[in-house]
């Protein structure tokens, strides 16, 4: 084999390999913005005696504040592929930033590595983990890439000088000591952030159970019978007070809506004698809930799926607020509301059976291309011509993995394995084969020189005949 031919098929080798180093990154699946990392599709109450509860759908696959970590173990985690997109906490209850994701990135995307850290430090000083979480994810994102492309650097020289991808340990630089010790900062604003949280549901609850005795003791009070507007009006001021109480621990609201439905329930049971009275508050509630039909009915002229069926769920909880409306309307009106929220609803379905058929169809040819793979190292390779032709093809392969998107989140990590592990496997069998073929070559080549010396010498002697045949 001519020297210059192994020279190219080694760095055709190492080309394949950094690029499979860098693939590394699709481990974890991503949707649109308004997408949610799972198809899961809560729906609203069929029919208004039960609470129209719907659920939260699970925050968008975007840049988010993650749990502190040193840099040194999130730059393993993408290199073995296991780096995830986004957090899981729920963090429903907390406000969304002013300031859209693209002014951030765009903002944040000049930086160097050095800027990107002290602007980190910068903004963590910050305690509102509220109004920081957006700008660290984005910043933790482009230094993680930035961190990335350092080691993918130093990696390659250590290869370059001999070392083995195994046995490489880079050492820890002050940059990521200075990266690890922000985010630890963060973790520890965001944990006081939502203890706080917690501490305040608890409050609340203390203070909805508390409007709770105090409206057993209005309704239970004899008294009140004789003096129906005072009644009212103490009612009134009560509900007022429940209504301008935040939310609770998610173990009580249930059996604390419940119990203050009761209270209600036994309300209008008093009020009943005084017809009146009833009539304009039923006027009321009726006047509220057909605006309530109109802004859920709005809803479906709104471009963001998810923003939507957030509000949905926010006219939802101002339905149950709301009390009874006229028994001849109660029935057309619930029907009009249902039927704008099952329109949401289904289009939110449509939505996510969409992501989910582009991801099936990614799997799909995915699958393609692992058999493919596996057929073309499955070939026998027996000379570098071999060798180099298996590596053209894998490098093919992997050009057009890229281009495709995640599969289901189920198998997106399983079917990467797959693919990778056939990679991994050939390049591994194809180092060995020409670190044989280089041992020979060193061999040689120390045989040569110990040739030419000879020939050195020889050319130094002055016995002519024996030096020429020697």
């Amino acid at each position: 084999m001519e020297e210059n031919d192994l020279l190219r098929t080694e760095n055709d080798e190492n080309q394949v390999l950094n690029a499979t180093t860098g693939a590394s990154e699709e481990a974890q699946p991503t949707v649109n913005s308004d997408a949610t990392e799972t198809t899961t599709e809560p729906t609203v109450a069929p029919e208004e005696p039960q609470a129209e509860t719907t659920e939260t759908p699970a925050p968008a696959a975007q840049p988010v504040a993650a749990e502190a970590q040193s840099a040194e173990d999130m730059m393993a985690e993408i290199e073995t592929g296991n780096v995830e997109a986004a957090e899981t906490e729920d963090e429903a209850e907390t406000e969304a930033p002013a300031e859209s994701l693209e002014q951030v990135e765009a903002e944040y995307k000049d930086l160097t590595l050095d800027g990107a850290v002290e602007e980190l430090h910068r903004i963590v000083a910050d305690p509102d983990y509220n109004k920081i979480k957006q700008r660290v994810g984005v910043l933790r994102t482009n230094i993680i890439a930035k961190l990335k492309e350092i080691r993918k650097e130093q990696l390659e020289k250590f290869i370059a000088e001999g070392g083995q991808k195994e046995n490489f340990e880079p050492e820890k630089s002050e940059v990521e000591v200075k990266f690890d010790n922000a985010l630890q900062i963060f973790k520890n604003n965001k944990n006081k952030f939502l203890e706080n949280i917690e501490a305040e549901k608890q409050r609340n609850l203390d203070a909805k159970n508390a409007i709770l005795e105090e409206l057993r003791v209005l309704i239970e009070d004899e008294n009140n019978l004789n003096n129906l507007k005072n009644l009212n009006d103490k009612f009134k001021e009560l509900q007022e007070k429940w209504k301008n109480v935040g939310p609770v621990p998610q173990n009580e609201s249930n059996n604390l809506w419940q119990n203050y439905h009761f209270y209600v329930e036994k309300f209008f049971d008093i009020l009943r004698i005084n017809k009146e009275l009833k009539t304009l508050d039923l006027k009321k509630n009726l006047e509220q809930k057909i605006k309530l039909c109109e802004q859920a009915e709005s809803l479906l002229l709104q471009d963001s799926i998810n923003q939507s069926f957030k509000e949905l769920q926010d006219l939802h909880n101002e339905w149950k607020e709301i009390g009874p409306v006229p028994e001849d309307k109660k029935e057309e009106l619930w029907e009009r509301f249902k039927n704008a929220s099952d329109q949401i609803n289904q289009r939110r379905r449509e939505h996510y059976d969409q992501i989910y058929a582009e991801q099936q169809n990614n799997y799909n040819a995915k699958v393609v291309l692992c058999e493919k793979a596996e057929e073309f190292t499955a070939q026998p390779a027996e000379n570098a011509k071999d060798f180099n032709a298996i590596s053209d093809q894998l490098t093919e392969l992997l050009k057009v993995w890229k281009t495709l998107g995640a599969a289901p989140p189920k198998v997106n990590e399983e079917i990467w394995t797959r693919f990778k592990g056939t990679l991994d496997k050939f390049f591994e069998k194809k180092k060995d084969f020409f670190g044989k073929i280089k041992d020979e070559q060193q061999t040689n080549y120390n045989m040569k020189v110990d040739l030419a010396i000879r020939a050195e010498a020889i050319a130094k002697r002055t016995d002519w005949r024996a030096a020429t045949e020697d």
